[in-house]
């Protein structure tokens, strides 16, 4: 059954959050599905990932995209210079290139 199925009628929420330097996950739920949501991040931690090569080219062409859109966005240059201005020539905050998106081995991250 779909996830949403089989929490219906429960007051349980688990979401992750993937960011540059952290991963986490959070979330909520009434006292009563407590061992509900503690099975859910049980789950998070024990499910295999595995690459599904359409998903992975829907996904990399919507990144690509962003990019592309990100490159010809006026805004874009302001806020790049703001930044070099801010933290200087940092990897952290340099954006990403067309060249080093299409290096990306996508299969390889999962």
């Amino acid at each position: 059954p779909l996830l949403s199925d089989a929490l219906a009628g429960l007051r349980c929420h688990v979401s992750t959050s993937v960011k540059n330097y952290m991963r986490s996950f959070g979330g909520e739920q009434s006292s009563s599905d407590f061992e509900t949501s503690l099975r859910m991040v049980h789950q998070l931690f024990r499910t295999e990932v595995k690459a599904v090569d359409e998903e992975l080219t829907t996904i990399k062409q919507i990144v690509r995209e962003a990019i592309q859109n990100q490159i010809r966005d006026p805004v874009t240059k302001y806020v790049e210079r703001l930044k070099f201005v801010n933290y200087g020539k940092s990897f952290y905050f340099r954006p990403w290139t067309l060249a080093e998106f299409d290096a990306i081995k996508a299969a390889e991250s999962c």
